[in-house]
Formats: C-alpha cells, sequence, structure tokens
C-alpha cells in the first residue's frame, strides 16, 4: 500500500511544463487510441487517426477532436455484445450464437438478417449521424467459437463480407479498421482502411493482471501475418502494445521498434485510458487542479487566485464533487494538485491519489494564498 503522505511530500514541485507542438497533420502516418471519458480533446486533435470509445465523448468533445482535420473512429463489436450496451435489451435470443464466457458477452450470428439490420439502424447510422466517419471494429471472427465447421464458418465469413459491403455502399465515405481476424481479412480487405493487432512486443496477462513480453516465437508469426497483409492488400497495419505507464521511455522503445517494422505504434494501457506513446511526441502543458466546491464554493476564478497563483503552466480546475477523473493522467498533465488533504473518510480520493503517482505524475498540495 502506498504512503499517500509520504508521495505527495515526495512530489512536491512541479517539473518544467513544455506546450504542445502545433503539429498539426503530418505526412507521417499516427494514431491515438482512447476509451476513457474527459477526453483531452486538444492533444487527441493533433493525430491523424483516434479511436474512442463513442459512449463516452460528448457531442463538443468530437467536434473539438476533429476540427484540425483527425479522422475519428469509434469503436464498434461487430461479432460480440455485451450486457453493459444501452441497447443491449433489444437483442433477440435467436441472433445469438452463445456465450463468450471469458468476456462474458454474446457471440453474435452474422448471417442473422435481422441482427444486420440492428447492426445498421442501432449501431452504425447513429454513429454516423452524430458526427463518427470511421469504425474500428472488433470481434470480426468470434463466430469461430460456435461455428466449428469449415461450412459454418464461410457462412459466416460470406455474411461479414456482405454486410460490409453494404456498410460501404451506404456510407461509402466511412473509413473502416478491423482488429485482426487473418483468415477473414482476405474476403473483406476491400471494405477496409487499416488492419490492427495487439501484443507485437509488449502484451497484458489479463489472467495473472500484469504486463508482460511475447516471446520471439509469437513476434515471429504475428509479423508474417501483418506483412502479408499490407504486401497483398495495401493496408496500414497499426500495432497497440501494453506498457506501464510509468515505464513510458520504455514506451518509446517499443514504439520505435513497431515503426521500424513499417507500422503504425500505439503504446498504451490494456484499459485505454491512458494517452499513450504515438509515432509523433506531444508535450503536456497543463496543471490539473482539484477543487471541492462544498468547501470552497463554485467561483472558479476566486478558487484559481486563493490557490494556484504560484502554479506554473497552464491550469485546468476540476471540481471533486463531478467525481475523480477515470483516466490515468499521466501523459496529459504534468502533475496534479490538490487543495485540500484527503482524510480517513475520503479513502477513494487517497487511493485515487495514489494510482496517479503509480503511473509517474507528480502530485503536489495546494500552497493556500489569502
Amino acid at each position: 500500500m502506498i504512503n499517500i503522505k509520504h508521495c505527495i511530500a515526495k512530489c512536491l514541485g512541479v517539473g518544467l511544463l513544455v506546450s504542445i507542438p502545433t503539429l498539426g497533420i503530418t505526412n507521417d502516418k499516427n494514431i491515438a487510441i482512447y476509451y476513457a471519458n474527459n477526453p483531452p480533446v486538444e492533444m487527441l486533435s493533433q493525430f491523424e487517426r483516434v479511436i474512442v470509445e463513442a459512449d463516452n465523448i460528448e457531442a463538443d468533445e468530437l467536434t473539438q477532436i476533429r476540427k484540425q482535420g483527425s479522422n475519428v473512429f469509434a469503436y464498434a463489436s461487430i461479432g460480440e455484445v455485451s450486457a453493459t450496451r444501452s441497447w443491449y435489451g433489444q437483442v433477440k435470443k435467436e441472433w445469438i450464437l452463445g456465450k463468450n464466457v471469458a468476456w462474458d458477452s454474446d457471440v453474435m450470428d452474422l448471417s442473422n438478417p435481422e441482427w444486420q439490420e440492428f447492426l445498421i439502424s442501432t449501431v452504425i447510422t447513429p454513429l454516423w449521424d452524430r458526427g463518427y466517419r470511421g469504425l474500428f471494429l472488433d470481434t470480426l471472427d468470434s463466430f469461430k467459437l460456435f461455428a466449428l465447421t469449415e461450412e459454418k464458418q464461410a457462412i459466416q465469413t460470406t455474411a461479414l463480407q456482405n454486410f460490409l459491403k453494404r456498410v460501404k455502399k451506404q456510407y461509402p465515405e466511412l473509413k473502416l479498421i478491423a482488429n485482426r481476424g487473418f483468415e477473414i481479412i482476405p474476403h473483406i480487405a476491400k471494405q477496409l482502411d487499416a488492419v490492427a493487432a495487439e501484443s507485437l512486443y509488449a502484451s497484458w496477462d489479463n489472467v495473472h493482471k500484469k504486463y508482460t513480453k511475447t516471446s520471439p516465437k509469437n513476434q515471429k508469426w504475428l509479423l508474417q501475418q501483418l506483412a502479408a497483409i499490407k504486401k497483398n492488400y495495401g493496408l496500414d497495419i497499426i500495432i497497440i502494445d501494453y506498457v506501464p505507464p510509468k515505464q513510458r521511455q520504455y514506451a518509446h522503445e517499443i514504439s520505435k521498434k513497431i515503426q521500424d517494422q513499417g507500422f503504425i505504434p500505439w503504446v498504451s494501457t490494456p484499459e485505454l485510458n491512458y494517452l499513450g506513446v504515438s509515432s509523433i511526441t506531444i508535450k503536456p502543458n497543463k496543471v490539473l487542479a482539484l477543487y471541492d466546491s462544498k468547501i470552497e464554493g463554485h467561483d472558479k476564478k476566486k478558487v484559481m487566485q486563493k490557490y494556484f497563483k504560484d502554479t506554473q503552466g497552464k491550469l485546468e480546475l476540476h471540481d471533486i464533487q463531478l467525481g475523480l477523473p477515470n483516466a490515468i493522467l499521466a501523459g496529459q498533465y504534468t502533475a496534479v494538485i490538490t487543495s485540500s488533504k484527503p482524510t480517513e473518510k475520503q479513502s477513494y480520493y487517497r487511493d485515487w491519489l495514489a494510482r496517479q503517482i503509480q503511473s509517474g505524475i507528480t502530485v503536489k498540495m495546494a500552497k493556500i494564498s489569502s
């Protein structure tokens, strides 16, 4: 257990704050993947492609990310459905092939016309209407858990192929990225702009809840698969690797190895709730200042003047009465300032600060000025 008082005392002082470079969209292809809410829109808008969880993005945030020309992709699970989706209650039993126990989700029958209609009317069209011009397609080959014969798999593959053709016909400008599904890529490559794969060099062991390095054997196999896709279909290859946030320098090394293979890197956490490492470097220039409106009131200007006069860099105030950010803040901010010392009754606050410190971000107590 981290001693939060010791950590806060040790982390006093904010390091040099560097402005975000005005990178715009460069000729080098790059990507960011961010699934948490309250996204760092100013920073994400610097990337060519951005993949988000649409349920966690507000309309104005999406607009801001797209403002500089970023193409924003919404996550879309095509072959599986989780009960956490707001529309899960509308899913009919006859659309389901079975249960994926490992992820507690339902595996869908891609050949069912009603499921295809539902995907377009309830998932894809609303995303298009909200302003998304790209989809990150996941669980494309989940049917293989239950379609065990070549004949049954062929039926599912053909159904997927026809479905994506239909989507592209209805929305010609919609760009599609497929997550893995190597065996079905030859059948759907014409509809895709890129293929993504996880864990080329650095992985996450979900069973033992730890970061791991991939074996040379697995690296060789995955590189062969991806090189063939790039050569045969000319698709961009995106690699998503996982490294602890505190090991950001190591994440840069992994990113460089991925780039050396001719692929587009994103090195982050398995929850993708962290502004990770890409082929471009965007340095944070903000300090996140936490305050309690129940104690300090709602006048943000007064709060700013009272607590944060001596702070370098651009301040962003956050009222803890609205909840604490669920993202890892390293990479987004140079530091976090808390205006009051967490009490024993605020264990959630202490634990949250401890997790942020563990990720490598500086946490300091505000100096109260009268």
